[in-house]
């Protein structure tokens, strides 16, 4: 499985200095790649069910984010950092929210992410739904047709 962003793509879109990025490199070589490896699987994992995955190129810019939010939470406790400065919560913030916007995106009842549809799955997707009703020409028929269900005729 490879990793839907490299360690140079990481350091363009990470907030994280990019002085930071190659201290925790040199610190820890390898450990940002694996990391985005490892998030970018759970990531994959979480929407399997719903979405085409491994996403293709383009990837939608927003599994970007989410990548760059949980390994950039990451990257910081792997350099050290101070957690009562005031941007330790900003990322820890965009750590959780990414977290749970993964999570509501894997939501087959009330996920609002617009992300490539499974082909092999197509009906556990939003545009797969169908009505739960439907309509005789008779009004009185569905009491009919519940009598036969319930007699089982």
């Amino acid at each position: 499985m490879a990793a839907l962003l490299t360690l140079e793509t990481f350091k363009t879109r990470t907030l994280m200095p990019a002085a930071d990025v190659d201290l925790v490199e040199e610190q820890k070589a390898g450990f940002i790649a694996a990391r985005l490896t490892m998030w970018t699987s759970w990531i994959e994992a979480r929407l399997r069910k719903r979405y085409a995955v491994p996403f293709t190129i383009p990837t939608p810019e927003i599994v970007l984010a989410w990548l760059v939010a949980i390994v950039t939470l990451e990257a910081y406790q792997a350099r050290g950092w101070n957690p009562s400065d005031a941007q330790s919560g900003q990322i820890e913030q965009a750590y959780k929210d990414a977290l749970e916007q993964v999570k509501e995106a894997a939501d087959g009842e009330g996920g609002l992410y617009d992300l490539p549809v499974a082909q092999n799955n197509a009906s556990s997707a939003l545009a797969g739904a169908a009505p739960l009703g439907y309509t005789e020409q008779d009004p009185f028929t569905w009491m009919d047709r519940q009598v036969e269900a319930y007699r089982g005729r």
